[in-house]
């Protein structure tokens, strides 16, 4: 094979690679710990990423579906975890559960949100990963460790974004990648 195809065949290869990457709208995994009359806590290994979509009203609120009634319609404080907004870092501050609003939450969904300024349509908001902890003792065991649904809300519940995202790349696209780049790299004896 000449040297051109094997450019070409190269070039092809790595770009049916990229063609099969997915974006995974799967759950989010977190791990809690704590409760049983202490403060609880929530784990997320990996960053999630969101597209905000709607106008919010609030601050950055992201909302944790159907993980309990964890604060009993109390706004209570959270520490320990961050979030940007197109790059920007800012901590999340606050959480409360147990608030049925009019929108797209109910009593067992868990709403945070930090101290950041007001994001726009358009703008990329990603939950860094980390360990969150809610002030105060709970008196309850916590949630069970696995996979939870998360959006960002527009601070009165109301869905405006996709659910949380990350670029995940196959088996098959990386072994596709992989041999596109050897073909790349292969001379002609």
């Amino acid at each position: 094979m000449k040297p051109t195809n094997y450019i070409k065949v190269g070039m092809v290869t790595a770009i049916a690679c990229f063609g099969t990457m997915s974006t995974s709208h799967a759950a989010i995994a977190v791990a809690w710990s704590g409760g049983n009359g202490s403060p609880l806590s929530v784990t997320f290994s990996a960053p999630v990423e969101f597209q905000v979509t709607g106008t919010p009203l609030y601050e950055a609120t992201f909302l944790l579906v159907g993980v309990g009634d964890l604060t009993s319609n109390t706004i209570i404080l959270a520490t320990g975890m961050t979030y940007s907004i197109n790059g920007t870092d800012f901590n999340i501050t606050g959480a409360r559960s147990g608030y049925d609003s009019i929108y797209d939450t109910t009593a067992n969904d868990l709403i945070i949100w930090g101290g950041g300024p007001l994001p726009t349509i358009g703008d990329t908001m990603i939950l860094n990963p980390g360990t969150l902890t809610l002030t105060g003792d709970y008196a309850g065991a916590p949630p069970a460790d696995g996979d939870i649904n998360m959006f960002i809300t527009n601070g009165l519940g109301g869905n405006i974004s996709p659910a949380g995202v990350s670029v995940v790349p196959e088996l098959s696209s990386a072994l596709l990648g992989g041999m596109g780049l050897l073909s790349l790299l292969r001379r002609r004896r």
